[in-house]
């Protein structure tokens, strides 16, 4: 029975990790769209004011990304995602990444108005990811819990 609560506390941790990740990945879009309406900022200048309310490794993520647009010229803004993105590795999964700068990837070419209908849409995606984990989480800490029930009755009936 402790064997199946161990189970049970594990993937509820790794739910909340993943899930933490998506919704840090949430916040930061949230306020990279803020600051392009509400202060008509450029996408560079987006990332810095952003970046200096996200912790690491996301502001680090925002603010490298922020300088290769404004040092380097020639390089694609999805080229320069997916080679930054490598500070998000150890937080947040392939797959997000991929989501991530498949959407983010062309928002250097875009007005404002389609830089942030990308980021909404990008939003849309990890607030359904993110009601999604929460369902399975449900889901399967359910499955953990009975299984430890149903565990503990049946040792209790061997041992009588």
């Amino acid at each position: 029975m402790g064997y199946l609560t161990l189970i049970d506390t594990l993937a509820q941790a790794e739910f909340k990790e993943k899930q933490d990740a998506l919704k840090n990945l949430l916040h930061m879009m949230g306020y990279i769209s803020n600051r392009i309406l509400a202060e008509c900022d450029c996408l560079t200048d987006a990332f810095l004011h952003t970046a200096k309310r996200m912790e690491a490794p996301y502001s680090t993520f925002l603010k490298n990304v922020a300088e290769r647009m404004m040092g380097q010229e020639g390089i694609s803004l999805a080229e320069i995602w997916s080679e930054e993105t490598v500070c998000l590795e150890q937080v947040v999964s392939k797959v997000e990444i991929e989501a991530l700068i498949k959407c983010m990837g062309q928002t250097g070419f875009l007005d404002k108005k389609q830089q942030i209908s990308h980021i909404q849409e990008y939003t849309r995606y990890l607030e359904e990811k993110i009601e999604e984990m929460e369902r399975t989480k449900n889901e399967k800490c359910k499955i953990y819990k009975t299984l430890g029930i149903m565990s503990g009755i049946l040792f209790v009936i061997v041992l009588w």
